[in-house]
C-alpha cells in the first residue's frame, strides 16, 4: 500500500525541514528540496556540515527503478605528503578513527581542512535532476546566513561540552582563529549564548547563489585569502611566488549507478 504521506523531508534542524517542505509545496522535486534543505542545514548547524564539507547523495527514480549514488568526498590538497605529520603522531584515536597529532594540527586550523566537495556534489545533483532555478534553492540559506540564526540549545550546549576523548574541545574550534572568534564569540573568548544571533557574514553575499556553483568552484581567491595562509597544505596552494594563492577547482563528483 502507498505511504500515508505524499512527500517527506527529514533533516536534523527544523529550519532545514521547513525550507525543504516549502520547495516541494512550490512545485520543486525531491532533489530541489534536498539541495535547499542541505544548504540551510549547513548554516543552521555549522559545526556539523556546510559548504566546506563533503558527502554523498542517493537518487531513486521511481518511474524507471534506476538508483544512482553521487559521491563528493573531501580530498587532500596538492601539497599533502604521506610523511608530513609523522613526527607529530601521538596516538590512535580511541574511537578508532584516525590519529591524534601534537597541537591537534589535523583537527583544528587550516591544515585540518580538506578540499570540500559539498557544493560540487549538490550542483551535480541539481544539474542531473533538479527542476527549479539554482538561485531559488540557495536563497533561503543565504538569507539565513545574512539575517542571522537565533541560537538554540543544540548549538550552545555543544560548544560547552568536553567533546570526544582525544579530539579538540569544541570551544577550541570556535576560538582557534580570529575569523572564528569574530563569528562565534562575544569578545574572542566567550561563546555566543542561547537566544543570541549567529550572523555568518563570511557566507554573504554568496556570489554563486544566482550564477551557479561553477563560479565558486573555479574562481580565484580574492582578498579574503591572505598571504599568511600560503603555506597551508589543505585547500589553498601557492600559485606563484609573491602572489596570492588560488582556490583549486574541484573535480566533478563520481557517480555509481545500479539498475
Amino acid at each position: 500500500m502507498p505511504p500515508p504521506w505524499p512527500d517527506l523531508v527529514v533533516a536534523p534542524q527544523p529550519l532545514a525541514v521547513e525550507v525543504g517542505a516549502t520547495v516541494l509545496a512550490e512545485g520543486g522535486n525531491a532533489v530541489d528540496a534536498a539541495v535547499a534543505a542541505a544548504l540551510v542545514q549547513g548554516v543552521a548547524d555549522p559545526q556539523m556540515c556546510g559548504i566546506g564539507g563533503f558527502g554523498a547523495l542517493q537518487h531513486y527514480d521511481a518511474a524507471t527503478g534506476r538508483h544512482t549514488t553521487l559521491q563528493f568526498p573531501g580530498t587532500a590538497g596538492s601539497l599533502i605528503r604521506e610523511d608530513m605529520w609523522q613526527h607529530l603522531l601521538r596516538e590512535e584515536y580511541r574511537v578508532g578513527y584516525g590519529f591524534r597529532l601534537a597541537g591537534y594540527e589535523n583537527d583544528v586550523g587550516w591544515q585540518s581542512v580538506a578540499t570540500p566537495g559539498t557544493v560540487a556534489g549538490l550542483a551535480e545533483a541539481h544539474r542531473r535532476w533538479g527542476s527549479q532555478p539554482w538561485g531559488n534553492l540557495v536563497e533561503p540559506a543565504a538569507r539565513l546566513a545574512e539575517d542571522g540564526l537565533t541560537l538554540t540549545p543544540t548549538l550552545t550546549d555543544r560548544w560547552r561540552r568536553p567533546g570526544t576523548p582525544g579530539f579538540a574541545f569544541p570551544v577550541w574550534r570556535i576560538t582557534h582563529t580570529l575569523a572564528a572568534q569574530r563569528i562565534f564569540t562575544r569578545d574572542g573568548f566567550t561563546p555566543l549564548q542561547l537566544g543570541e544571533k549567529l550572523v555568518q557574514t563570511d557566507l554573504r553575499p554568496w556570489p554563486w547563489a544566482r550564477t551557479g556553483a561553477a563560479e565558486l568552484l573555479q574562481r580565484r581567491a580574492g582578498p579574503t585569502v591572505r598571504p599568511g595562509h600560503r603555506q597551508t597544505t589543505a585547500v589553498i596552494c601557492p600559485r606563484r611566488p609573491g602572489r596570492l594563492p588560488r582556490v583549486r577547482a574541484l573535480p566533478r563528483p563520481s557517480a555509481t549507478t545500479e539498475a
